[in-house]
């Protein structure tokens, strides 16, 4: 079963690890050097990155599990602006990342 839930600070270490993951799944083969990528994500997705993330009020973040796995999590931006919208009130996907495996999420299953 499929489940959402929205990130508190207890989550810190889950949400950390997923954005590595999901980051290097998704992007690690657009970088040749490794140890650049290992750089990036060091900075990136570091605990305390991650908590001062979750400190931001107008920053969001959901967790998203299969049958009580964590595979993927999204980041949503409140009071965001656009160009091509007049309200003040927008919320922007900034991020939306699942485990690319499917035979590992499948195992959770």
């Amino acid at each position: 079963m499929i489940t959402i839930k929205i990130v508190n600070e207890a989550d810190t270490s889950v949400l950390t690890v997923l954005g590595r993951i999901t980051y290097v799944e998704s992007h690690g083969h657009f970088i040749p050097n490794k140890n650049n990528l290992s750089k990036y994500c060091d900075g990136a997705f570091s605990v305390a990155k991650t908590r001062n993330d979750l400190k931001n009020t107008n920053n969001i973040f959901f967790l998203i599990y299969s049958n009580d796995y964590p595979i993927g999590y999204a980041k949503f931006i409140l009071n965001a602006t656009h160009e091509s919208v007049a309200s003040d009130n927008v919320c922007r996907l900034e991020r939306i990342y699942s485990f690319k495996n499917r035979a590992a999420i499948s195992r959770f299953n």
